[in-house]
């Protein structure tokens, strides 16, 4: 269990793409509060150990900024934004795989530059009152997803979500297991 109160944690890795850099995972707990997290040249994941026994991350009034990497949440971990808190994603991705959750409460917002959202797997996002997703990626590919058995939604008031120079797309799975569920509230 981990506890950041007006703090800060910097991770400045080599960049390798095949690794993870700041990791939270099994049955691990964040708490961070009016603090930020930087990561340059590295990845984020979090994972939990097994079926519904995932890590929990929880930014209030805080930030997550990843430059030169990608975040990616997993087998059933969840990452809570709340009070205006901030994912701020360039030169990488947030992905969803696997029961990964991300819930985004009062005004909290995610930001990727240079890159795609891409929620699958039986993945869940769900945006509260005022939160936004922005995505200002490069033409000519999916930047904005929603597919296989992923379930997005937005219940709450005054939500938005933004593609700059990139496609939104929302299918379901190849395989036969049923498709995607995006609610826009």
């Amino acid at each position: 269990r981990m506890t950041l109160t007006n703090a800060s944690i910097a991770v400045n890795a080599p960049g390798s793409m095949g690794f993870e850099h700041f990791v939270a995972r099994g049955r691990s707990s964040m708490l961070a509060t009016g603090s930020a997290i930087d990561v340059i040249n590295g990845n984020v994941k979090l994972a939990g150990a097994m079926a519904a026994l995932g890590s929990l991350t929880t930014l209030e009034d805080s930030s997550l900024t990843v430059r030169g990497g990608s975040v990616m949440m997993a087998e059933f971990a969840e990452l809570h934004l709340r009070l205006s808190s901030l994912l701020n994603v360039s030169d990488g991705d947030v992905s969803l795989r696997d029961g990964g959750s991300l819930v985004l409460a009062t005004s909290s917002r995610i930001v990727v530059s240079a890159g795609q959202f891409d929620s699958a797997g039986e993945a869940r996002t769900l945006l509260g009152d005022g939160c936004t997703i922005v995505v200002d990626a490069l033409a000519g590919s999916d930047h904005f997803l929603v597919r296989g058995a992923a379930n997005f939604s937005t219940p709450g008031t005054g939500t938005s979500i933004t593609v700059s120079s990139g496609d939104a797309k929302f299918f379901g799975d190849a395989m036969g297991g049923g498709g995607s569920s995006t609610s826009l509230g």
